[in-house]
């Protein structure tokens, strides 16, 4: 029966049942596993360096290459795991170094990549994860790299390159031919590439860099835009820095100009000029969403010069003032509140930025929100009975139509530095404590959809077994709950 639906229908069906379903269906019969392989394909992996894994993704290299029955159209996202050598205990024995089997079989590899590139018309996205060349000819790189820039429709480029032991310096240029990406992320090791590809992507959608290199390697946002012409500028939308960048304040009357479509910002960097946001805020540039480990007086007046954001995580560290906090509850969330729907606020140290009775008054005004992330301090969750603010916050869920999952964090440093270690250790059990304790009678719906999780479990509403008229929050997960001491 199932063979008689319209494919369309067919696929969609397809695409809720799990995976280890899909090789059943298909050996069902023909018009199923039409349906079915190109859900299958839309992302393969390669990996060569696996022992487990080697064997399969030959056969794949192979099929790809193959003008019968060829798989390659339905493939858009391809991602490749470490190199294109074979696991590197392989072929390494004696008479294979004799006869040099391994070079060899690196050669096989070379061919087979390149003859498996043309047939994939449809690929869209290319991943490579701890990315290194190792064995493989400089020669044969380049000419893979430039054919996978040709590809007609790849508009996405990802790039983990994490290891230390193969450097990306001599690997540099095999990356500038891509060219017309709306995607881009590189994770690791920066290269020098960066700015050239941005210059030859003049429909560049989404940026995301993050740095792993040493602290004292910085680097300005505006090195990523020189080689761009003078009277271009980036069409950026989402922005994702993180690592060891700066925006020093000679540079951002030259980095705005690249920044007036972002709707996303995410900066996680070394130094950020509060000239930015002020210069944000004149150029009437409204992020919808932002992430920032920067608690500034002058974010705070940006943040506080529009509104109509939906998401938003601030880290703050302990050099923050308190006043920027009362602030941040009392002026910048109620600029946002009918459109906020994600909220993130983690503070280093205890105080004004945990949540206590204001901010939770304050909260409650956004009865949009899906996702609400907040710290506890000791002050706040030591008190006993329902006047805890844990207890509290619980007992309001009802308010929130739409909440799908609320995060309590211990507060990392204490006020009580005496002891710092025993403090850390007992705060987030003393959470969890009371988010088990919690008790309610006729929850509303909304509730029983809402997960809440601690730095030890999450939890989930439900009635106790002894009293089914009672309802309190079970543990679903554990993290890592720790045994007490007596």
């Amino acid at each position: 029966m199932l063979d008689k639906l319209p494919s369309e229908l067919l696929q969609e069906i397809f695409s809720l049942v799990h995976l280890k379903e899909h090789r059943a269906l298909r050996l069902a019969c023909k018009s199923l596993n039409d349906s079915i392989t190109p859900i299958l394909l839309q992302t393969v992996s390669i990996n060569l360096n696996s022992e487990k894994t080697f064997h399969a993704s030959i056969l794949l290299l192979r099929a790809l290459g193959s003008s019968r029955n060829n798989p390659g159209k339905f493939i858009k996202c391809l991602r490749i795991h470490s190199s294109f050598d074979p696991p590197l205990e392989k072929y390494r024995h004696l008479w294979h170094r004799v006869v040099r089997k391994r070079r060899r079989v690196v050669c096989r590899i070379e061919k087979l990549i390149l003859d498996a590139l043309p047939s994939l018309i449809s690929l869209r996205s290319m991943e490579f994860t701890l990315y290194h060349t190792s064995e493989l000819s400089v020669s044969a790189l380049d000419t893979i790299m430039c054919r996978i820039s040709t590809l007609p429709c790849l508009d996405t480029l990802t790039l983990h390159a994490y290891s230390h032991y193969y450097p990306m310096k001599h690997q540099q240029h095999f990356f500038s031919y891509f060219h017309h990406l709306r995607d881009i992320t590189i994770t690791g090791q920066l290269i020098d590439a960066i700015p050239h590809i941005i210059a030859k992507s003049p429909g560049l959608f989404r940026l995301r860099l993050v740095s792993t290199e040493p602290v004292t390697n910085l680097h300005s946002v505006l090195d990523l835009f020189p080689a761009l012409p003078p009277a271009f500028r980036c069409s950026v939308e989402q922005l994702t820095l993180e690592g060891n960048f700066t925006l020093p304040q000679p540079d951002i009357v030259s980095v705005i100009p690249h920044l007036r479509h972002l709707t996303s910002l995410r900066l996680l960097i070394h130094d950020i000029s509060d000239a930015f946001w002020t210069a944000l805020s004149v150029e009437r540039i409204h992020v919808k969403e932002l992430s920032v480990d920067n608690g500034s007086d002058a974010l705070l007046e940006y943040l506080c010069s529009y509104s109509g954001i939906t998401m938003m995580m601030l880290i703050v560290d302990r050099g923050v003032i308190e006043a920027g906090a009362l602030k941040f509850w009392n002026q910048v969330l109620p600029r946002h509140a009918n459109t906020m729907k994600r909220l993130y606020v983690r503070s280093q140290s205890p105080g004004m930025w945990c949540i206590d009775s204001g901010p939770l008054r304050c909260l409650m005004q956004c009865t949009n929100l899906e996702i609400l992330s907040v710290v506890i301090d000791r002050q706040r969750a030591d008190i006993d009975g329902p006047g805890n603010i844990v207890t509290r916050v619980l007992g309001t869920l009802g308010i929130w139509k739409h909440m799908d999952l609320i995060c309590f964090s211990s507060c990392q440093l204490n006020e009580d530095m005496a002891n710092p270690i025993i403090n850390r250790r007992t705060d987030p059990e003393q959470i969890h404590d009371l988010i088990s304790t919690f008790q309610c009678r006729q929850p509303t719906d909304n509730m029983h959809h809402i997960m809440v999780e601690s730095d030890l479990a999450r939890y989930m509403l439900g009635s106790l077994p002894t009293k089914p008229d009672i309802f309190s929050f079970l543990v679903t997960r554990s993290h890592a709950l720790k045994l007490r001491r007596p």
